[in-house]
């Protein structure tokens, strides 16, 4: 801060001087004792010197430096270290068979072991589990080579015959053969186990050994002031049974007991030795096969299938809403067409009506129908309490259930000779007493309609029951 208000503080000015400081300059340099002036040459020659410029202000500047990159120099790359697969703080606890139990280690990435004692009793898991993996070769897991067409209840029976079985077995298939072992053994303390015998198939491939055409095998474990030798055969029929043992590290390495190998490797067979550090790598990196889980779904958390059912209803819901919003909105559509349909014939039957009120008598003469007689044939006939239908040329359509016309017209044709010019009388019912039971009509109604004398040629002609039960209908034609 100080050095910001330093920087920005204005540099004292001079008084002006006459001939801009010229006097003041030539003063000082005839008082100089160098002038060289002397009694003999006098004075030399006075120079006069330019005024110099006054210094420009210069504002603080806040960039920051940058080095410039000299020619032909390449920009220096960061250097990010390599993160290794085998991380130092992952624990690798591997079990193997030894003296008819379970004997349980931790492999360092040094290639030490160190014996963890309590396990798999121990209620709680020791330090030791804290991201471990578990790796275990033991009597009961197996590795064989079973028929593909065994399947079903009969493969877990086959794996149930395995003497060290005798459990539920939990499977899987790889290398083209079925890794199993007791369902009670795929977890140790909520961590799951991973086939050792597996693992080192996986090793042996990709050290290019074939472990199909038969190799054994064969590890050294530092372990303090003793080393655990490992011994496993692995052929195109399964896995033998691991040989395991301790000694002294300055004795020699044990012999191979081949009886553990017996149909598994050849009479010939090549031996590979892995390192414990190497070993302790493979071990620690990649995804490493392991058993089918409790809590798993073919490989998959059940907390995942969960979310994964939920989001998959979701989905479906989704869909199903979307599909019927769609259907909806189509059916709205078509009852809003059939709606808009439905009003066009009502406004046409409505404008036909007004254009036959309107044209009626053009209509009825350009078909040669004497429109005004019937009219009056029609009042006649009319009674009080019915109601009259006229046709003159057209079909008569009452509700009746009568076909064809009653009477032919005489002297007509065309239409006009099938259909004679007629007068329907609708006579309603008065009273219905019930489903089931006939109509009550009004006598004097029915006697009015049907004892009238014929009026300008219209004359009784037929009596039918009406198609909707409400009555009848007594048709006049005219005959003349």
């Amino acid at each position: 801060m100080k050095w910001f208000k330093k920087k920005l503080r204005t540099p004292k000015r001079r008084e002006p001087a006459l001939n801009g400081g010229l006097t003041e300059r030539l003063s000082d340099r005839i008082r100089s004792p160098d002038s060289g002036t002397t009694a003999e040459n006098g004075p030399e020659p006075l120079s006069i010197e330019a005024p110099k410029a006054k210094p420009k202000r210069r504002l603080p500047s806040f960039a920051l430096p940058k080095r410039l990159r000299q020619q032909g120099s390449r920009s220096p790359k960061k250097s990010t270290p390599k993160t290794s697969a085998a991380t130092d703080d992952r624990a690798v606890i591997i079990g193997i068979p030894f003296g008819g139990a379970d004997f349980w280690l931790r492999l360092r990435p040094d290639g030490n072991g160190e014996r963890l004692t309590g396990l798999p009793d121990a209620e709680v898991a020791t330090p030791a589990f804290d991201n471990a993996r578990v790796f275990r070769m033991a009597m009961y897991d197996k590795a064989l080579l079973f028929p593909k067409k065994l399947t079903g209840k009969a493969l877990r029976n086959a794996m149930i015959r395995e003497k060290e079985i005798s459990d539920i077995p939990v499977s899987f298939t790889a290398h083209q053969l079925r890794w199993f072992t007791r369902k009670s053994s795929v977890e140790l303390h909520e961590r799951p186990v991973h086939p050792l015998a597996a693992s080192l198939w996986s090793y042996a491939r990709k050290q290019g050994w074939n472990p199909t055409e038969g190799v054994l095998l064969r590890m050294a474990l530092p372990m303090q002031e003793s080393t655990l030798w490992m011994y496993v055969a692995l052929g195109k029929t399964g896995i033998g049974l691991p040989q395991t043992a301790i000694i002294p590290k300055e004795s020699d390495r044990p012999a191979y007991n081949m009886a553990l190998s017996a149909g598994i490797l050849p009479k010939e067979f090549p031996t590979h030795d892995i390192l414990a550090d190497q070993l302790y790598a493979w071990l620690a990196q990649g995804k490493p096969l392991r058993y089918p889980q409790p809590s798993e779904w073919f490989g998959l958390p059940m907390a995942k299938v969960g979310h994964g059912v939920m989001v998959s209803g979701i989905l479906l819901g989704l869909m199903g809403t979307g599909i019927w919003w769609f259907g909806q909105s189509h059916l709205a559509q078509a009852q809003r067409t059939q709606h808009t349909l439905r009003r066009s014939e009502m406004r046409l039957a409505q404008m036909r009506q007004v254009y036959l009120r309107h044209h009626i008598f053009l209509i009825a003469k350009g078909f040669n129908i004497r429109l005004p007689r019937d009219l009056t044939a029609a009042r006649a006939l009319w009674k009080p309490g019915t109601r009259v239908v006229m046709a003159d040329g057209l079909s008569l359509k009452v509700g009746m259930g009568m076909h064809g016309p009653a009477i032919a017209r005489p002297g007509a044709s065309g239409p006009m000779q099938q259909h004679p010019a007629q007068v329907a009388v609708l006579i309603p019912e008065t009273k219905n007493h019930g489903p089931g039971q006939p109509g009550w009509m009004s006598p004097s109604i029915m006697a009015s309609v049907i004892q009238q004398p014929p009026f300008d040629g219209f004359t009784l002609h037929v009596i039918h029951t009406n198609t909707g039960g409400n009555g009848y209908v007594v048709i006049f034609s005219r005959t003349r």
